[in-house]
């Protein structure tokens, strides 16, 4: 993953501090606007996204606030990897 153009093309001294800045690009880059419905799969990715790797939070708690199960949080989690995949290419 290091290998990404993005990372490439910022100008940082540890790689890991270009890809920090990627992915939490990316993640800002899939947030929807604001007359999307709480529960729609957008708002659910984009929520996942930024409470786990942007605030740090826990699953158990992102879950309960999201008012889903861990094993749904789990789902949601694997298209929001996926998502943010294509936003960062």
């Amino acid at each position: 993953m290091v290998n990404l153009r993005a990372v490439k093309e910022k100008k940082y001294k540890q790689k890991g501090a270009a890809l920090q800045d990627v992915l939490l690009e990316g993640i800002e880059k899939l947030k929807p606007g604001e007359g999307m419905p709480r529960q729609a799969r957008k708002r659910r990715i984009y929520n996942i996204l930024h409470l786990r790797y942007e605030e740090g939070k826990g699953i158990a708690e992102i879950a309960k606030e999201l008012a889903i199960s861990e094993r749904h949080y789990y789902r949601v989690l694997k298209a929001a990897i996926e998502a943010l995949g294509e936003v960062i290419k």
